[in-house]
């Protein structure tokens, strides 16, 4: 498909957004969270389902969730946790998580924000919007579509990423650059937890 110039590599983070928002590209694959800087360049457009086999087992699965996290990191005073923790708890408010959601894309991490943003009309005047929090909420989760755990994780996303970029480069077959990410991506993980 790329050899056709029917599909397009954009590169590892949000550079296919730049390709789709200058009509370079008619379609892409995006978090959530990047629907925001779409909505923000008055592009008309539509959002879907992931694709998936019919034919799998269990299919269509949840998506699993990534993207932005909030981190506390060990080391400090006891006072600066409850600055923190008031900080949590404010970002967790009904009304704020609904803000952030419609504004940003980003899915919302309290269904009581979920519930608020239904009942206040925002998915129907918004068509597409509730997509992927469907596609999060299908079925109950399973064990792998709960989200990454992995240890050393962007050291193995980066292999990865290097070793499709080589395929996408004619430097090696798909199987090859499959074979090589579990090969690196194993190694990293063994030398994370020091095996």
């Amino acid at each position: 498909m790329q050899q056709e110039g029917v599909f397009k590599y954009g590169g590892r983070t949000s550079e296919a957004k730049q390709l789709f928002l200058s009509g370079e590209c008619a379609i892409m694959t995006e978090s959530s969270g990047g629907l925001g800087d779409v909505l923000n360049s008055g592009l008309d457009f539509g959002t879907g389902q992931l694709p998936y086999y019919p034919e799998a087992e269990g299919a269509p699965q949840n998506t699993i969730p990534g993207g932005a996290s909030l981190w506390v990191f060990a080391g400090f005073s006891d006072e600066e946790y409850k600055g923190v923790a008031e900080f949590f708890n404010f970002l967790s408010q009904t009304e704020i998580q609904a803000r952030l959601h419609q504004e940003s894309g980003y899915l919302p991490v309290t269904m009581a924000a979920y519930e608020a943003t239904k009942q206040s009309g925002f998915y129907e005047a918004n068509p597409g919007r509730e997509t992927p929090l469907q596609q999060m909420m299908g079925k109950e989760p399973t064990d792998n579509s709960r989200g990454v755990r992995l240890i050393n994780l962007p050291q193995v996303r980066d292999i990865q990423n290097e070793e499709i970029e080589a395929m996408l480069a004619g430097r090696q077959t798909a199987q090859e650059a499959l074979d090589r990410a579990v090969e690196r991506s194993n190694e990293a993980i063994r030398q994370a937890l020091g095996l």
